[in-house]
C-alpha cells in the first residue's frame, strides 16, 4: 500500500482502527529513515485515537530511538512491557533501554 492509498483511505474514514499505524508503517517500509517525520505523527495519531495499540507504540518508540530521543523512545519500551515482556526480551535495543 503506498502512502497515497493510505492517506485516501483515512480520509474516508480517520477513526478507522490501525488506518495511521498502516500509514505510518508504509512510510517507514517505502521511505525508510528519509519519512521517519511523518511516519512519527502518524503514529501518534493512532496512539492518541487507541492508546492500547501495541504496535502503534511500539514503532512510535523504534521512530524516537532512530532520532536519538532517548527518554521518549524509553517511555515508550516501559508502556510495551505491560503488553507482553516476552515480545521485549527478542527486541535486542528494547531490552538495551530496558536495562539502562
Amino acid at each position: 500500500m503506498r502512502p497515497r492509498n493510505s492517506s485516501r483511505a483515512i480520509a474516508l474514514d480517520p477513526g478507522f482502527p490501525r488506518a495511521h499505524y498502516y500509514l505510518g508503517i508504509t512510510y517507514l517500509l517505502d521511505e525508510g529513515q528519509s519519512k521517519t517525520s511523518e511516519a512519527l505523527e502518524e503514529f501518534k495519531l493512532e496512539v492518541a485515537a487507541n492508546p492500547d495499540e501495541f504496535f502503534a507504540n511500539y514503532y512510535l518508540g523504534v521512530v524516537y530511538n532512530f532520532q536519538r530521543q532517548w527518554d521518549l523512545a524509553i517511555t515508550f519500551c516501559k508502556r510495551l512491557r505491560s503488553y507482553n515482556p516476552i515480545i521485549l526480551i527478542h527486541t535486542f535495543s528494547w531490552a538495551r533501554l530496558i536495562r539502562n
